[in-house]
């Protein structure tokens, strides 16, 4: 998928080619990642650098490729990702105004005709899609947060922040989140101008070793971990190591998840079944990380 991403790139119009560059970090992967960036390097018509990043995580990778940038703008974007011809044009465009720190957009689905029949929108998050609608917007709340996939933000601010937090974002074998959830909560806590375009999209191929439940089974056990790691991270109140407004929420799924459970079960609604089942796995990981750490920290 690589190769057809970094053809997407080197397909996108832009006035002027010369302070472009694409930057692909090799985080210690496998497979043809080094021998894909060396075709491709002669074709590409923008600067190009292939840096490899022997420290494991989705975070390590991008704090290379930060170190490796000294000003202006820097775009994230991952390796499974196809881009329209105006895609950085749009981008460019929206850091024409001086009060814009951060530009994100839609990422929009490449099921490849394979669309598990099973699936529901609830899902979305699990395969970084993202589709706030068709207006441009500034954004206000967390609710509007961006992803890896298509976002953008101003080098020096970025670096202002250190970078994603490396205890977050996937590794080889954990399919943690959060490291730009945290970005985005600071931006909107410094009241920074963060701008969605729907224009600026990107379509994300999703995987056939992903279009299972066995795959999101694994990525909601996960993210417990991820999600424990950022509350307690920032929390003010808590009791027995659980964040207090935590709470609400627990009772409110747990008490009610029998009757939507059996309701689903009885209208045969197979999506919204499994969202309660892999809510209910992410939930009491949760739960057990929330009072491992509390448990540790009282030792």
């Amino acid at each position: 998928m690589l190769q057809a991403t970094l053809e997407s790139i080197n397909q996108t119009a832009v006035i002027s080619n010369d302070t472009i560059r694409i930057v692909v970090v090799n985080n210690n992967s496998k497979d043809n990642t080094e021998l894909v960036c060396k075709d491709f390097a002669p074709q590409s018509k923008y600067k190009f650098e292939y840096y490899f990043e022997d420290q494991q995580g989705l975070s390590f990778a991008r704090n290379r490729a930060l170190a490796e940038t000294k000003e202006g703008i820097i775009i994230f974007t991952d390796d499974d990702v196809v881009v329209p011809e105006n895609w950085l044009a749009i981008y460019i465009d929206e850091y024409s105004s001086a009060e814009v720190d951060a530009v994100y957009g839609p990422v929009f689905p490449e099921w490849r005709n394979e669309k598990p029949e099973w699936y529901d929108k609830k899902l979305d998050p699990s395969y970084a899609l993202l589709d706030y609608g068709d207006q441009r917007f500034v954004a206000k709340s967390i609710y509007q947060e961006f992803y890896g996939a298509n976002f953008s933000i101003k080098v020096d601010i970025l670096k202002s922040y250190g970078g994603f937090d490396t205890n977050l974002g996937r590794t080889a074998d954990k399919l943690f989140i959060g490291e730009e959830t945290e970005i985005f909560s600071k931006l909107l806590d410094e009241k920074r101008v963060v701008v969605y375009n729907p224009r600026i999209y990107v379509g994300h191929v999703i995987r056939s070793e992903r279009k299972t439940k066995l795959y999101l089974t694994k990525y909601y056990k996960d993210i417990a971990e991820s999600l424990a790691y950022l509350s307690v991270k920032k929390m003010k109140k808590s009791l027995l190591g659980i964040p207090l407004y935590k709470y609400k929420e627990f009772v409110s799924f747990y008490l009610s998840f029998i009757p939507k459970y059996l309701f689903y079960f009885l209208a045969n609604k197979k999506g919204k079944l499994l969202v309660q089942i892999l809510e209910l796995i992410r939930n009491n990981r949760l739960l057990f990380f929330y009072l491992k750490i509390y448990f540790t920290k009282t030792r």
